[in-house]
């Protein structure tokens, strides 16, 4: 992924598709955001397991 942001103090969002991503189990996961191999940031979230859906 390339991209470019006009100033380093301007906050930026950065959105990424996770639609065919698949996670081994339930848990704590982490993301590490690096920028030409320095560390710029991380963003943490939780996997479930969805509920079943009846009629599907």
């Amino acid at each position: 992924m390339q991209g470019s942001v006009p100033s380093r103090l301007q906050a930026f969002e950065i959105a990424i598709n996770f639609l065919y991503l698949q996670f081994d189990r339930p848990g704590r996961y982490d993301i590490q955001i690096h920028a030409d191999g320095v560390y710029v940031g991380h963003a943490s979230f939780n996997v479930s397991v969805a509920p079943q859906q009846e009629g599907l």
